[in-house]
């Protein structure tokens, strides 16, 4: 099962959205998701999801990737990371739940899945 976390900078409507059209994906916004996570650095972040095995969805291409880059060379798990930006995912959308299920219409299946999802520009590293 997919599971996701969305960085505070991602609406919960699209974290409501996906839910609504496809109950298969866990996926959570992080201003709603673990008392006190909101704000924390992303390293604390990153482990707390990480130990729930949630993929952290984030347009942090800043302070994100040093941050991996220090994980991998410390052979430090995580749940992995997904990189997004205002044309992948609004930061306001209301309406991304709705899109998500027409990708998995266009591709010939039933709802979203990982394949869909993580379709480019995204990438996914671990």
């Amino acid at each position: 099962m997919l599971k996701l976390l969305l960085d505070e900078h991602i609406s919960r409507h699209v974290s409501t959205g996906l839910r609504r059209r496809n109950r298969l994906i866990e996926i959570f916004c992080m201003s709603e998701w673990e008392e006190g996570t909101l704000g924390q650095d992303d390293s604390v972040c990153l482990h707390a999801a990480a130990l729930r095995g949630l993929t952290v969805v984030t347009y942090d291409r800043r302070t994100i990737p040093p941050l991996l880059k220090d994980w991998a060379e410390q052979e430090r798990d995580h749940g992995g990371v997904i990189f997004v930006d205002e044309r992948t995912i609004a930061p306001s959308d209301r309406r991304f739940g709705y899109g998500a299920e027409s990708v998995g219409e266009r591709n010939g299946k039933s709802g979203l899945d990982e394949s869909s999802f993580l379709s480019p520009p995204l990438i996914s590293t671990k």
